[in-house]
């Protein structure tokens, strides 16, 4: 088997096109694309598809290793959750699984229908390099000469935020053509989730990871295959056989995650992943995701789940995104610090309205993380505001970088 690096990824249509060369082989089963965030060892077994990075979000990123058969199991499980393989249009980088998978899945289909073109099934490659606007999607649209069946696409929050924030008419046109909009990478509000199905457009929301080849829960519901359960400490796990085989060292090394034996009739090649994420199941098993265990806060002997506060925050007008970290203290531990983003006002009548300013938002905060009922602690004792949030690729908060921006501002 060949391994190939793609290099790094700059956005433009010449790069996305690298990628996805690179993943055609991979989806051929003649290539090993290597995208960890380290140089490709000496050796490396021959049974490995795909070798990326986690998304860094709370610290230096793991490189998780899949076979193409943990690939082709979510792409199957996809398929059948949204009602049959489709062409898909890529808009995510294709240096996480998110955006590999998108393009897996275009390849998946032209295999699945017998097209004599393998690239058939995927959409106009747009130019990333650029800013993400509604021009974006427009010009990949219009340019596509899309096949019979299903069409598909797949955004991370903000990319759906800036397209719904001032919708035009022909974008929406445009974006309604979707069977499904899979929409995922980080928690997607509720709010926008309503704006957007009210405009007609077929959300999925979608929770998974590298470790899972993207994602296995579609819309709080776990796809074929796939078995949700919790731990001890009430962290979800896992099991199903699109679960990589596990992460690898620089020196090619594998941890290998949990094999569960096949039982009658089950399917083979599975594996259990612990994730750090705290989750309810509900009695018909959806998922509602807490918080991760790694984020705990406390403070005063309290535990406090900023990802609880961040939307208690976010339910009020004002914010319009949020996170929530900490800095040490002599008398707490750690104080609950949080970071905020105003809302963009309403321009009624084409006024010119300011957005919230800090004093508001230092009396909001408190006021709608209390109204939340989450306890005297969970109370931020220091509310920042910023323009932007830290954000990694995948379109995840970057909480390392926040922590470090929230005791840079408090010194300030």
């Amino acid at each position: 088997m060949r391994l190939l690096a793609p290099g790094p990824f700059t956005g433009t249509r010449d790069s996305f096109s690298r990628y996805v060369d690179a993943l055609t082989g991979m989806s051929d089963g003649a290539t090993l694309v290597w995208l960890a965030p380290f140089a490709p060892p000496p050796s490396i077994g021959a049974q490995y598809a795909l070798v990326l990075p986690t998304s860094g979000s709370t610290g230096a990123p793991k490189a998780v290793a899949h076979t193409l058969s943990t690939l082709r199991a979510s792409q199957t499980a996809t398929a059948e959750a949204l009602g049959g393989h489709g062409a898909w249009l890529p808009f995510l980088p294709p240096t996480h699984i998110a955006g590999v998978q998108v393009v897996a899945r275009a390849l998946r289909t032209a295999e699945e229908r017998g097209l004599t073109d393998p690239h058939g099934a995927l959409g106009p490659l747009p130019d990333l390099g650029a800013s993400f606007t509604a021009r974006t999607v427009l010009e990949a649209m219009e340019q596509w000469v899309a096949p019979d069946g299903p069409l598909f696409t797949s955004f991370v929050p903000t990319q759906l935020e800036r397209l719904l924030r001032d919708p035009d008419r022909a974008v929406l046109e445009q974006l309604r053509r979707f069977s499904a909009i899979l929409v995922g990478g980080a928690a997607t509000p509720a709010a926008l989730l309503r704006q957007g199905r009210d405009l007609g457009l077929r959300l999925v929301t979608t929770y998974g990871s590298s470790e899972t080849a993207g994602g296995c829960v579609y819309s709080a519901r776990p796809l074929p295959g796939v078995d949700l359960s919790l731990d001890d400490e009430g962290r979800l796990v896992i099991t199903a056989p699109c679960v990589a085989r596990g992460y690898l060292s620089d020196e090619g090394e594998l941890s290998a995650f949990e094999s569960v034996p096949s039982t009658a009739g089950g399917a083979a090649g599975v594996r259990r992943f612990v994730t750090s994420d705290l989750a309810d199941l509900g009695a018909d098993g959806t998922l509602s995701i807490r918080g991760r265990a790694d984020h705990v806060i406390i403070t005063g002997g309290a535990k406090v789940n900023p990802v609880e506060v961040e939307q208690a925050i976010c339910q009020h007008p004002s914010a319009a995104a949020a996170l929530v970290t900490s800095v040490p203290d002599d008398e707490w531990g750690q104080k609950v610090v949080a970071l905020v983003v105003p809302a963009e006002p309403a321009h009624p009548g084409g006024a010119d309205v300011e957005r919230p300013g800090p004093e508001l938002l230092r009396e909001t905060v408190p006021d709608a993380v209390r109204a939340a009922r989450l306890g005297s602690a969970s109370v931020p004792k220091i509310t920042l505001v910023v323009d932007d949030l830290p954000m990694l690729a995948p379109g995840k908060v970057d909480r390392v970088r926040a922590a470090d921006l929230a005791r840079r501002l408090i010194r300030e």
